[in-house]
């Protein structure tokens, strides 16, 4: 594990749960991850992006589309129910 102190973590100190569970797309995410042999410290920290996304925008990340996903990307939380304009 890192010793940088950016990556340090209190081991006492509990994350927000967004969901009482993990969604299903990241329990997939998690056995793709797996397959693929990444070390264990990389497999967590994707993960902990993961659900620190779904913290944020309120639901399973894997429902987001392009437009959502950069709109996040400018710095700023999706409006719920908004779905992206069509070009014609």
């Amino acid at each position: 594990m890192s010793s940088h102190s950016s990556t340090l973590r209190k081991k006492d100190a509990a994350a927000p749960a967004a969901f009482p569970a993990d969604p299903e797309s990241l329990l997939r995410f998690a056995e793709t991850l797996k397959l693929r042999s990444l070390a264990a410290s990389t497999q967590a920290e994707y993960l902990r992006y993961l659900r620190k996304l779904a913290t944020r925008v309120g639901r399973d990340p894997a429902t987001l589309d392009e437009a959502q996903l950069l709109h996040l990307k400018d710095g700023k939380r999706p409006e719920r129910g908004s779905r992206p304009e069509r070009e014609p």
